[in-house]
C-alpha cells in the first residue's frame, strides 16, 4: 500500500509536466485567430509626401520603379506580440489567403506580417516586399478573424 502511495506521489507531477510542456492539456486560455492576408490584389503603396511633393505631383506623374505581383512572394512571417505573453513567430505558406493559429488570451495582442521575395530590381538578395500589422483583444476560447492589409514598402 506505502508503495502504491509513493508510486502514484511520483507518477502524478510528472504526469502534470508532461501535459504543461508538450500541450497535450489545454487550459482554455487560447483563442483561435484566422489571419486574411490582403495579397490577393496589388498590396497598397506605402506614400509620405511633403508639401512640396503634393505641388509638384500637379505637374508630373508617378513614376514607381517595379510592379508588386503575388508571385515575387517566397515567404511570408506572422508575428504576434503581447505584454503577457512570449513573442510568437510562425512561417506561413507563400501561397496561402488566409491561415489560422492559436495564441494566447489577453489584451492587446500585435499581429504584424511580412512578406519577402527576391530584390525586384535584381540579384538574389532576399528583401521584404510589404507588410501588415492590426491589433485585437482576444478572449479565451474565442475565434476571430482579422483582415491584414499588406503595404508595399520595398523603395
Amino acid at each position: 500500500m506505502k508503495n502504491r502511495k509513493l508510486t502514484l506521489l511520483l507518477v502524478t507531477p510528472l504526469i502534470l509536466a508532461g501535459c504543461m510542456l508538450f500541450g497535450g492539456c489545454s487550459t482554455g486560455d487560447t483563442a483561435i485567430v484566422t489571419i486574411n492576408l490582403g495579397l490577393n490584389g496589388e498590396p497598397h503603396a506605402a506614400v509620405h509626401e511633403s508639401i512640396i511633393d503634393k505641388i509638384l505631383s500637379l505637374f508630373s506623374a508617378r513614376a514607381m520603379a517595379f510592379s508588386f505581383n503575388r508571385g515575387m512572394v517566397n515567404a511570408i512571417t506572422l508575428t504576434v506580440t503581447g505584454t503577457d505573453m512570449e513573442q510568437i513567430n510562425v512561417n506561413i505558406p507563400p501561397t496561402s489567403d488566409s491561415f489560422t493559429v492559436e495564441i494566447p488570451a489577453g489584451k492587446q495582442r500585435s499581429f504584424t506580417v511580412r512578406a519577402f521575395g527576391l530584390n525586384p530590381y535584381g540579384g538574389q538578395d532576399v528583401v521584404q516586399l510589404c507588410e501588415g500589422k492590426a491589433a485585437a483583444d482576444l478572449n479565451a476560447n474565442e475565434s476571430v478573424t482579422l483582415t491584414i492589409n499588406m503595404v508595399v514598402i520595398f523603395e
